[in-house]
């Protein structure tokens, strides 16, 4: 049977022996719950909470779009993963685009284009990066052979430069770079499945677990390697990154933001007897929105 990088389905860093199909094992519930972010105070404060999923099932790996106004997002019903996306506006949820007998995760953004990359499940259980558009008669287009992909991000310096997490043999992952020329190029080993590009989308943030405490890295040149930036609380590696260079992480039901890059300071204890451990967080283009995904009970 081939490794399949659930990864991507559920909310644990390992793979897992998978069933040679794109059906999704049976895999925990989770919600998203979106709020504002008041920036006035020295330690940023969340404001009118609310569950934009509230279905039991599984519902993460949240994007905002680059306008700000919509969250893509994976939902698995049935054994079947779907992109799906929610208007904040209007509050409503919506199918992206459906796919008979695949399965898509990991929506994101692609800078300069249309629609969105996404990593998809053929028949044998390989993943590969794909890119499709609900807006087009096409069928989803494979960016390139590379397979096994987990997790992925775009930076913008001088060409398109494609971040990925590939699985590797040890059950874990490593950072491959592809330019333009679509070459692939192992740049370091042993990373976590956080993948945040800057404001500017010409850096990229990754966690490296080759090193204890956990560390969040930065690269936005794949010859020259990346750099230190800070070390994550222990047991996560779920962070995001906002427009005023503050991460953000999870600690079990508790969210931290560190604005010097050296301490992480608490900014909410989720107490709802319903909802379990943070596991996805992330911010919107302005900086004064978060998506934080829970999981369900």
């Amino acid at each position: 049977m081939k490794k399949l990088l659930l990864m991507v389905l559920a909310t644990v860093s390992h793979a897992e022996e998978a069933k040679e199909t794109a059906e999704v094992p049976a895999i925990p519930g989770s919600e998203i719950m979106l709020f504002d972010i008041n920036n006035k105070a020295d330690v940023p404060e969340l404001l009118n909470g609310k569950n934009i999923t509230q279905s039991p099932g599984y519902d993460s790996q949240p994007h905002f779009s680059e306008n700000g106004e919509l969250i893509y997002y994976t939902r698995i019903r049935a054994g079947q993963a779907d992109i799906y996306e929610y208007v904040i506006e209007s509050a409503i949820n919506r199918p992206y685009l459906k796919i008979p007998k695949r399965s898509e995760y990991s929506p994101t953004t692609i800078p300069g284009e249309r629609g969105l990359s996404v990593i998809q499940v053929d028949e044998q259980g390989d993943q590969y990066l794909v890119k499709i558009d609900n807006r087009s008669k096409l069928p989803p287009q494979r960016h390139s052979d590379l397979k096994q992909v987990g997790y992925h991000n775009w930076t913008i310096n001088k060409e398109m430069h494609l971040w990925t997490f590939i699985l590797n043999d040890q059950n874990g992952g490593d950072l491959y770079h592809q330019g333009s020329d679509k070459k692939a190029q192992k740049i370091t080993t042993n990373i976590g499945r956080s993948f945040v590009v800057d404001e500017t989308q010409q850096k990229l943030y990754f966690i490296d677990k080759k090193h204890q405490p956990w560390q969040i890295h930065v690269i936005s040149d794949p010859n020259t390697g990346s750099q230190k930036v800070m070390e994550l609380l222990k047991g996560t590696e779920d962070f995001t990154r906002d427009h005023k260079g503050r991460f953000w992480t999870g600690q079990g039901r508790n969210l931290y933001v560190s604005a010097n890059k050296k301490h992480w300071t608490l900014v909410k204890q989720f107490t709802n007897p319903s909802l379990g451990d943070i596991t996805r967080i992330t911010t919107n283009p302005k900086g004064n929105q978060i998506a934080i995904v829970l999981d369900e009970l």
